[in-house]
């Protein structure tokens, strides 16, 4: 008798997060970027989550069917991103997320005022970081603990072990949309 050998493939997978108040664009970029990674033989599975099932938008456009943060359990080669939001929104469940997870080693992204979930979190204490070009003053002012560089629109942190916390970045969507397919490409999106 032959035994068969079967193997389950496991796609890397993108979280989104869909906090309160989420901007469409800051969502929308780095989503189409992995939907489209697929045609160039990179597929991810994404994923949308949340404290709720559905949310609005800054826009007020509604987002639904989103898997509840409880529900997803994450993975250290997960990438996780945090897109921008209105900064009055309560986002008290999107810090108490990131605080429970940093400890897994997951990529942290953000995008734009995403980075002040990061920084609420303390992910970002002693890291470099940036945000919207109009808050980089209130990020610094509101998280000394952080480096917040201006006129940036790409930061990239090295890998720092799962105990210490995990690597963070804060992206543009226009950086993101320009880069992101020549580093799906070349295979070293994931880690340095």
């Amino acid at each position: 008798m032959t035994k068969t050998a079967t193997f389950t493939l496991m796609l890397n997978r993108v979280i989104f997060f869909i906090a309160s108040q989420t901007h469409i664009l800051d969502l929308a970029g780095p989503v189409q970027v992995f939907y489209e990674s697929a045609e160039y033989g990179h597929p991810y599975e994404i994923i949308y989550l949340s404290d709720q099932p559905e949310k609005a938008c800054s826009s007020g456009l509604m987002i639904g069917q989103l898997q509840h943060i409880n529900d997803v359990r994450i993975r250290q080669e997960d990438i996780i991103f945090i897109p921008g939001f209105q900064l009055k929104a309560d986002n008290q469940a999107l810090k108490n997320w990131l605080i429970n997870i940093a400890h897994i080693g997951a990529t942290l992204c953000s995008v734009c005022t995403g980075s002040f979930a990061l920084a609420a979190a303390g992910v970002l204490n002693g890291q470099g970081c940036t945000t919207h070009w109009k808050y980089t003053q209130r990020l610094q002012d509101e998280y000394p603990e952080t480096k917040v560089f201006t006129n940036r629109l790409f930061v990239k942190v090295g890998i720092s072990t799962p105990v210490q916390g995990s690597p963070q970045g804060s992206i543009s969507p226009s950086l993101l949309l320009k880069n992101a397919m020549d580093l799906l490409l070349r295979g070293n999106w994931r880690r340095n």
